[in-house]
């Protein structure tokens, strides 16, 4: 079906009126996202750290996942992780790997799924240790500008 171009809508959250009084964008939509990247057909979320700005899709889970408890789990997962790129999370040097962007390599809700299925074990995995944000990302966290 129909699939969104992220950066065409993050680039109208620059030009809303609204932004006299500067504020955070969050766009959580029912469609598939791409990255326009040819090996990749799809994409969970894009955020702009600059902004920041963020858009989300759900369509994968809600289509893929039918245990509503792990597939409300798996979109709770979504937004802190975008959220935690609003923050700038994984801007650091160490325990982060380059898939889409920067992302965390510890048991972490910064991890990148690259599928739905890699999505709900990385959620399962973190829900099972009591794991949001890994002592890194925490770290990062506790001294963001934001905060």
């Amino acid at each position: 079906g129909l699939q969104v171009v992220p950066k065409n809508i993050i680039g109208l959250f620059h030009q809303e009126p609204w932004q006299s009084v500067p504020h955070w964008e969050v766009f959580i939509l029912n469609r598939d996202l791409t990255s326009g990247e040819p090996d990749n057909n799809f994409v969970f979320g894009l955020t702009d750290t600059s902004f920041p700005a963020s858009i989300q899709s759900i369509r994968r889970l809600m289509v893929e996942i039918s245990e509503p408890v792990l597939r409300a789990s798996m979109v709770r997962r979504l937004l802190r992780h975008e959220v935690g790129h609003m923050f700038g999370l994984t801007n650091r040097s160490f325990n982060v790997e380059e898939k889409l962007g920067t992302h965390c390599t510890n048991i972490c809700t910064m991890r990148q799924g690259m599928s739905v299925q890699e999505w709900a074990q990385q959620t399962m995995q973190e829900e099972k240790q009591g794991v949001h944000f890994c002592t890194d990302c925490q770290t990062e966290l506790n001294n963001s500008r934001f905060l």
